[in-house]
């Protein structure tokens, strides 16, 4: 099978993409870079049964109690902030958080998408609806960190990604053409804002939890896993030309 040129690689689409259309790539990190079963588990499964046991409830009752106490709406800045459930639930969740850190794993094959990212010499900058707490942590048990030119928590924009707001004020941080930019994201209403602003190149990831089935592709083009993203990902009908 022949090799491509460096030249004809950069020009080559992979699942749609035209790379040399592409000078910065928006990348989310829990569900699209990193497995998002840390955060189901903690959230969904550990602090429920947590909470019921230190306040002697059913656990049954214990979620119930949670969902009344929430601090905001999903999809909010409130909903990421780990200061307000903490207050809310009257428990030091960073320390539980670190207590359940061996949990965090990067999605298998992402890193070295990351690198065959890098060696296009795209800019790459990691945007996160995450509270900069959780990031800090998530960066510290992973290699995340070393692969983006940026990192961009919501809550130092002020804004949760959702928002179209957050497209506009990153804008006054990073420099970026909209037209000539990639977000992958797994959250379908954070990719309809970043449309919103005019980011031209969206891809949904289906399967952010690697124990859960993927979701339904929807209005965005999608993929299963980050890692059909790569930049080395050559369809086979070029081969045979």
């Amino acid at each position: 099978m022949p090799q491509l040129s460096s030249h004809e690689l950069e020009k080559t689409s992979a699942r749609g993409i035209v790379w040399n259309e592409i000078d910065s790539i928006f990348l989310d990190m829990d569900g699209t870079l990193l497995d998002l079963r840390f955060d189901n588990y903690f959230w969904a499964e550990y602090i429920p049964h947590y909470y019921a046991k230190v306040q002697g409830l059913e656990l049954h009752e214990a979620k119930k109690r949670i969902s009344a106490l929430r601090p905001g709406q999903p999809g909010t800045l409130d909903w990421y902030s780990l200061d307000l459930w903490s207050e809310v639930l009257d428990m030091q969740l960073g320390l539980l958080q670190e207590e359940m850190a061996h949990l965090i794993r990067v999605h298998d094959g992402v890193l070295q998408v990351l690198e065959d990212m890098r060696k296009m010499k795209k800019r790459l900058v990691l945007v996160t609806d995450a509270h900069p707490a959780v990031l800090r942590l998530k960066l510290e048990h992973t290699e995340l960190e070393a692969y983006f030119d940026a990192i961009f928590s919501a809550h130092e924009i002020g804004v949760s990604k959702e928002n179209p707001g957050f497209w506009c004020s990153l804008a006054e941080k990073e420099s970026f053409n909209p037209a000539r930019t990639l977000l992958v994201d797994d959250t379908p209403a954070i990719l309809d804002a970043a449309q919103q602003h005019g980011i031209f190149c969206l891809r949904q990831v289906l399967k952010p939890d690697s124990e859960q089935p993927a979701q339904q592709a929807g209005a965005f083009p999608a993929v299963q896993a980050f890692t059909e993203l790569a930049p080395n990902s050559i369809p086979i009908s070029l081969y045979s030309k």
